[in-house]
């Protein structure tokens, strides 16, 4: 008896139902998500040279709502190449999420004076809408999409660093430089106990601005905190040399201050004190932290009101 092959259409072997699911799934993962918001931003050509901050604009235009219960935030990513993120900047959105009620942002990209310089070159500027429960919203942009729901929104050019740079000088009360905890925080200083005690950077040319952002230390937990008596809340007295600034900011984490410098007929160095009103304990062996410095940054050319 001969035996003869029988050759068989592989979608015989998956039935019409089989079919139609697979159809209906390949046309699912081909479809596009249906764009949350319109993205635009301003301007869309940057440049960040060491140890300076930028500001650059962003708006979001609700086009839909989104799932009950969700926070989202705005990533930003520096790329030195597609696929390769160096800096971030992600933001919280500020407000209630509303559609046709434009929600507008003004996000700060630094190259901290704490951290090492970036590479001169030219660098893409990405952004993208996320939640930490939902993942990634799709978006509506004018830039092209270059990884999963990212969108190229600016160019940053990074010049060669001038032949004279401001330095940063620390005095007694500071802990040594700590690695941060991701690539928007790069380098922490810590104090050891609540101060106070002082930075200095130099030299400057005014008129400009420092930008100075603050956090706990890193191990300071909220409910561990011994608070000064006379205040109810944490909180960070700051102090300038240039200008006479002074100031008291909130201690929670993530605060920025910009530091107003006067114009000067010749460089200066500004000394900022920072004192906390809080200490904690942390660490096996209990050691004293209150606050830490996360960025600091300078902008030349801003003149002081």
């Amino acid at each position: 008896m001969t035996t003869r092959k029988v050759h068989r259409d592989p979608r015989q072997g998956i039935g019409w139902l089989g079919l139609v699911v697979a159809i209906l799934g390949m046309a699912g993962c081909s479809r596009q998500a249906d764009p949350v918001a319109v993205l635009t931003v301003e301007p869309t050509e940057l440049r960040l040279p060491f140890p300076e901050f930028v500001d650059l604009g962003v708006t979001l235009e609700p086009l839909t709502t989104l799932p009950p219960g969700s926070e989202p935030k705005l990533f930003l990513h520096l790329l030195d190449e597609p696929g390769s993120v160096i800096r971030t900047f992600d933001q919280p959105i500020p407000g209630d999420w509303q559609v046709g009620h434009r929600i507008r942002l003004q996000v700060r990209l630094a190259q901290s004076a704490l951290a090492d310089p970036l590479e001169p070159g030219s660098y893409l500027l990405t952004a993208g809408l996320y939640d930490l429960r939902a993942d990634r919203f799709a978006l509506k942009s004018s830039g092209e999409e270059v990884a999963r729901l990212e969108y190229q929104i600016a160019t940053v050019t990074v010049p060669v660093a001038g032949s004279s740079l401001p330095t940063v000088r620390f005095s007694e009360g500071w802990l040594a430089a700590e690695p941060g905890y991701d690539r928007q925080i790069l380098v922490r200083r810590s104090l050891a106990g609540a101060g106070p005690a002082t930075l200095q950077i130099g030299p400057l040319r005014g008129p400009g601005q420092l930008l100075l952002r603050l956090a706990p230390a890193p191990g300071v937990a909220q409910d561990r905190i011994e608070i000064r008596a006379g205040s109810d809340s944490p909180r960070v007295r700051l102090r300038s040399s240039c200008g006479g600034f002074e100031a008291e900011v909130s201690g929670d984490p993530g605060v920025e201050t910009l530091i107003d410098v006067p114009a000067t007929t010749d460089e200066v160095s500004c000394d900022i004190e920072v004192a906390p009103n809080f200490t904690a304990r942390v660490g096996v062996d209990g050691q004293v932290r209150s606050s830490a410095i996360e960025v600091l940054a300078w902008r030349a050319g801003t003149e002081v009101e």
